[in-house]
């Protein structure tokens, strides 16, 4: 035994910790992309205007400068149908101060000279993303669609037949592959192209923007929910008698600073590459683009570690060059995952969890800013502070669950706050609509996004066997992958029908109530079958 300690990496702290960076770092990014388009959202609903001012009536002033035209701006039916060689004559008055600077390209304070002008603008070109919320809802859940239609099933099997090397690797490839299909889809010379013409003439409720974001999300959402339950895998191996929850806790809380960096990020680059006033949106995709191509060469890095290691375990006896047939993943081997009462208790748990907190942090930052009436960049702010308490707390859980257990407690108390959260933006901020309520609300659900993958995650180890781990997780993300699928669209087409957020709020409510029951469902099972959920995983 003290040789075995001597000899494997997995008993380095140093190599073990650097494992955990390394496929961190990959989920790091992964998440980033995620989030990106939640900031700008507003952005994608605009049609944008591209024109010059040419007269100023009564007065024969000409406006020498470039002008861009939002949807954002209050006199933005004068633009509606719009099209290129159009002129428009729009009356300023209708504007404030400060979005008649934006339009005419002067000084706040000249602005008043121009009031009640009438003007006259030449049409250039029109950029018609004209998203609705549908569209992004149906955007949103694009990530999941190949996930639920079998991907993750042929993810599995991969994963236990081919280890974790490969399906990581490929998994990052999808990521970038599909980072880059995405960054075409929305970047602002395809306006202009003969395919966005194409792709806008069928299935006309969809704007080709979206289809085409959609297809290249579909295959980031492959390489993505892949990449999770390889992450998984990996450190359950790495961490094996260990601080197993520990370093699954501190991976989610890593994954998490992605979705808070994006809040902060994606406005500053889309602002700093705007074109006349108005944010792109494709320079962020971009920027998520390269990162992920890092967190490949991480996950290369981490090949390397991970060869030696394996060598190591065949040194010391602990595997073999050839597995035994006998600890072979068979494909029939499926039917006891399937057979397990526990599995569908935690899977259904996924779902239901997963499906209140995801789906929710895409429209949330555009909720924060209908609610608070605020600015995009000024709510994705405040939703940024969504992740800070789970980053904060994730890892301490984790080291609870090490020492202590309580797992299953763990996820009652988060379905709890869930609830309470959802109902509060539904009915609570509302009425108080503050920016101190609405960061509380947004970092106490942080807390409910700590507590339950930090329980979740590490209990599959304890009810399925270790050598069909990968296909439980895959299985697990399937099941969870049909709630992040048909939730965004149902949120959304919910927003459009009521015009608002109080029922897409009351929906995410009720998914914790079920959760909650579900978990009550858990803790019973554990007792009556002795699974352990509730004892310490540190031996």
């Amino acid at each position: 035994m003290v040789q075995k300690m001597q000899n494997t990496l997995r008993d380095s702290a140093f190599a073990r910790w650097t494992v955990l960076v390394l496929v961190a770092s990959m989920m790091f990014f992964a998440y980033l992309f995620v989030a990106l388009l939640s900031p700008v959202k507003s952005l994608l609903e605009a049609n944008v205007v591209h024109g010059v001012i040419i007269e100023q009536k009564d007065s024969g002033l000409i406006v020498d400068n470039a002008l861009l035209i939002s949807t954002e701006l209050k006199h933005d039916s004068v633009f509606a149908g719009a099209k290129a060689g159009d002129t428009i004559y729009f009356n300023t008055n209708i504007g404030t101060e400060a979005e008649l600077s934006k339009v005419l390209r002067v000084d706040e304070q000249d602005v008043k000279q121009y009031n009640t002008s009438e003007f006259a603008c030449y049409v250039t070109s029109v950029e018609s993303r004209q998203w609705t919320s549908a569209n992004y809802g149906m955007y949103a859940g694009s990530e999941y669609i190949l996930c639920v239609f079998g991907f993750l099933f042929f993810a599995g099997i991969l994963l236990d037949k081919l280890g974790s090397r490969f399906a990581g690797l490929l998994s990052a490839t999808l990521m970038v592959i599909g980072a880059s299909v995405k960054f075409l889809a929305l970047n602002e010379w395809w306006f202009d192209a003969n395919e966005i013409t194409w792709l806008n003439s069928w299935w006309t409720s969809m704007p080709g923007s979206a289809k085409l974001a959609a297809f290249g999300f579909m295959i980031f959402g492959c390489g993505c929910e892949m990449a999770g339950t390889v992450v998984s895998k990996i450190l359950a191996k790495w961490f094996k008698g260990k601080e197993m929850a520990l370093a699954m806790g501190l991976e989610m809380a890593i994954a998490r600073l992605g979705v808070f960096a994006a809040m902060w990020i994606v406005p500053m680059i889309s602002n700093h590459y705007s074109i006349d006033g108005v944010g792109s949106v494709a320079m962020p995709i971009a920027f998520g683009a390269c990162l992920l191509l890092i967190g490949l060469i991480n996950f290369f890095v981490f090949t390397v570690m991970d060869t030696r290691f394996d060598k190591q375990l065949v040194v010391i006896g602990e595997a073999t060059e050839t597995k035994d047939p006998e600890d072979e993943f068979h494909v029939s081997d499926l039917g006891k995952i399937f057979r397990s009462k526990m599995f569908w208790i935690v899977a259904l748990l996924c779902v239901l969890y997963y499906s209140a907190i995801f789906p929710f942090q895409s429209f949330a930052p555009d909720f924060l800013k209908v609610t608070l009436n605020v600015e995009n960049d000024v709510a994705a702010g405040l939703f940024s502070f969504f992740p800070i308490l789970a980053m904060i707390l994730t890892p301490f859980l984790g080291a609870f669950l090490d020492f202590r257990g309580k797992g299953a407690s763990m996820l009652m108390m988060g379905a709890i706050i869930m609830v309470a959260c959802h109902l509060s933006f539904a009915f609570l901020l509302p009425i108080f609509p503050t920016k101190w309520l609405a960061v509380t609300l947004v970092a106490v659900l942080g807390v409910s996004f700590s507590l339950v993958p930090a329980a979740l995650w590490p209990s599959v180890p304890k009810i399925i066997d270790e050598k069909i781990l990968g296909s439980a997780y895959c299985l697990i993300f399937w099941v969870q992958n049909i709630g992040l699928f048909l939730v965004p669209m149902l949120i959304g087409h919910m927003h459009d029908t009521t015009g608002g957020y109080k029922i897409p709020m009351i929906i995410f409510s009720t998914f914790g109530v079920f959760a909650f029951f579900l978990s009550i469902l858990l803790k019973k099972e554990d007792h009556k079958k002795g699974y352990g959920l509730e004892l310490p995983n540190k031996k």
